[in-house]
């Protein structure tokens, strides 16, 4: 899958091309590196009704390679050397989005199946029995 960078494009659009691949995953823009091993803050986040013009110096087109067998860190470091963008991929679980910087190494469809599988887990809820005495 390739996500074209345009300088017009906002992120939103980019979010959503990529939610639309993975879609228990989502990726946050950055302008700046993190501060420390801790990460990104939420004050650093890019709004995404920003265009990539607004936030690079992006002049043409660059396509963003992307594909469900590469790891969340080659995917953050190719967005890195190709627009100037840092990004970071979170892995929906139950109603909170997790880091994955821990688990970086894995590929894009592997974090996309620990959530889903997740997901699946905490719909699928065993029928309580009713303990209470019948007349």
């Amino acid at each position: 899958m390739n996500i074209e960078i345009i300088p017009g494009k906002k992120i939103e659009e980019i979010q959503s091309e990529f939610s639309k691949r993975f879609p228990y995953l989502k990726i946050n823009f950055f302008t700046i590196k993190p501060k420390d091993s801790k990460g990104y803050s939420k004050a650093d986040i890019i709004d995404s009704s920003k265009r990539i013009m607004d936030v690079t110096d992006i002049q043409n087109s660059t396509p963003l390679h992307l594909n469900g067998l590469m790891s969340v860190a080659e995917v953050e470091k190719n967005a890195r050397e190709q627009i100037g963008l840092h990004i970071e991929i979170f892995r929906k679980s139950g109603k909170v989005w997790l880091k994955t910087s821990s688990s970086d190494h894995w590929t894009l469809d592997e974090q996309n199946k620990e959530a889903m599988e997740s997901e699946m887990k905490i719909t699928e809820k065993p029928e309580e029995t009713d303990y209470h005495e019948q007349e």
